[in-house]
């Protein structure tokens, strides 16, 4: 099981060096140089682009989870399993090229006074489409072979390098808004030719065509598994993505804005989720083929208390800041303030779940796991026509917390009657008790004012929180002796 920890923390490593590249782009680089409708023409068409992708790719993500092992075989590249998925998702981009053709300039759905700057760029979104799809067949594939981290440094390093190079030479009026947005699209490109570069490389990836024979006796049940991990995965992208949508048919794009900005804050509390989740996703495989599930027990529990840990460690850490990180920004996204707190907290609903939503896509119950899926993104869209309305964006943050923990609650129900598996236990607790009184302890602590400039008072004040809050968080795990779980979750690993 070292494979997971030793790529968990390069993918850590990576996601964090992006959470700072990220943080100097979104929260200090875009702010200032883009107005509120730029920044939200920027997120609607990564949003809309993410959802087509997701249609586009017939289920090649899921494909991949659940039948890798049965052609694993680097002596011959794996059986051309890559170009056998490759055609599936060929086949879903032709089908989204023929839907963009005809009705492209309806992909975008803005209020009226936004119309002229979504028909200036609504081209962008077939490439931004193709990228994003090219990239998800990739990413899945090298995770596979577990080789996950690859991925996150080209997408959460030298992709947001890319984006902090052209954010300096737009602030330098060395290029126009226009050639920005192309070189940014074009950027999207860099991690999948590098990871491609990669895996054929280490002989992962060989651009023979696959043997029908290898797949025959398999096509009927690829096709079946490919589409309901086509509703699986729609669902959950809807999850993600679709409040930007709604913000932007509703609201308009300087509100769709505001609100992705903040919401980057609140989704840093993912980052344990998603390093995880990708290099786990072929060893619980694994595990469900060899029917070891007295390992795959432990490695679901551990999973879940680790990334409590982090997660709960992460949001202490922003919410004790959350007044001094809002003060970098202009006056206008002051109003993203308990956007943050909802998007973080959905986000810890899914660390308590841990890799139980994985196991589910990857076992005999997929088809439960789209189910639950499905129902997420119904209640996600649901939930926003009705708060959105009267809420605005702190609507559409309440209606993601609360679809997560229904989803949550459902999917360890499941694990816990079927595979009888209890993913959660008392020490699960210990941690949520443990960040609480950090944070209630520490919010007493007064703001510090010297005379020196602004920014130097909110970077001290917020090293000062932040470091405090910290102390508090590891001396309430001591007093509740959760530090004989974090000796075991690092024995486990």
């Amino acid at each position: 099981m070292g494979v997971i920890i030793k790529q968990t923390f390069k993918g850590a490593i990576y996601s964090y060096l992006g959470v700072i590249l990220g943080g100097i782009n979104v929260a200090i680089l875009f702010p200032i140089i883009f107005s509120e409708e730029e920044i939200g023409l920027i997120n609607i068409l990564i949003t809309v682009s993410a959802i087509a992708a997701q249609f586009a790719s017939l289920g090649s993500a899921g494909i991949i989870v659940y039948f890798f092992p049965q052609f694993r075989n680097r002596k011959n590249a794996h059986n051309s399993f890559f170009i056998f998925v490759s055609l599936f998702a060929s086949i879903g981009f032709l089908l989204f090229t023929v839907l963009f053709y005809f009705w492209g300039d309806l992909f975008l759905i803005t209020k009226e006074v936004d119309t002229h700057l979504q028909q200036q760029y609504y081209p962008l979104l077939f490439p931004l489409t193709f990228f994003t799809l090219a990239f998800i067949v990739v990413d899945m594939f090298s995770a596979s072979t577990f080789n996950s981290a690859i991925g996150n440094l080209y997408k959460d390093v030298v992709v947001r390098v890319g984006i902090l190079v052209l954010s300096i030479l737009y602030l330098y009026h060395y290029i126009s808004f226009n050639t920005f947005m192309l070189l940014y699209t074009l950027n999207l490109a860099i991690p999948v030719v590098a990871l491609l570069f990669f895996m054929v490389k280490k002989g992962d990836i060989n651009f023979q065509w696959p043997k029908l024979s290898v797949y025959a006796t398999h096509l009927k049940k690829i096709t079946s598994v490919g589409l309901f991990y086509i509703l699986s995965g729609l669902s959950e992208i809807l999850a993600s993505y679709i409040d930007k949508y709604m913000i932007s048919y509703y609201l308009g794009l300087k509100a769709t804005g505001v609100y992705s900005i903040t919401n980057y804050f609140g989704a840093l509390t993912r980052i344990p989720r998603s390093s995880m989740g990708k290099i786990g996703t072929p060893v619980i495989a694994g595990l469900l083929n060899q029917q070891n599930y007295k390992e795959l027990s432990v490695l679901l529990k551990k999973s879940s208390l680790s990334q409590i840990l982090m997660g709960a460690f992460i949001f202490v850490n922003i919410w004790i800041n959350i007044d001094l990180i809002l003060g970098f920004l202009p006056p206008s996204y002051a109003e993203g303030k308990w956007v943050v707190f909802f998007i973080s907290i959905s986000h810890l609903f899914y660390c308590f779940m841990g890799l139980g939503a994985v196991t589910l896509s990857v076992s005999q119950y997929y088809k439960v796991g789209t189910y639950l899926a499905i129902a997420l993104g119904i209640m996600v869209l649901a939930l926003n026509l009705l708060l959105i309305p009267q809420w605005g964006i702190n609507g559409a943050a309440i209606s993601t917390a609360i679809a997560k923990f229904v989803y949550v609650v459902l999917t360890l129900a499941f694990i816990a009657y079927k595979l009888k598996i209890k993913v959660l236990f008392f020490d699960s607790l210990k941690i949520v008790v443990s960040s609480f009184f950090a944070w209630y302890l520490i919010s007493y602590l007064p703001t510090i004012e010297y005379d020196m400039h602004e920014y130097l008072n909110l970077i001290f004040n917020l090293a000062l929180r932040s470091g405090t809050v910290s102390l508090a968080f590891v001396f309430f795990l001591f007093l509740t002796r959760f530090i004989r779980s974090i000796k075991q979750i690092k024995s486990m690993f």
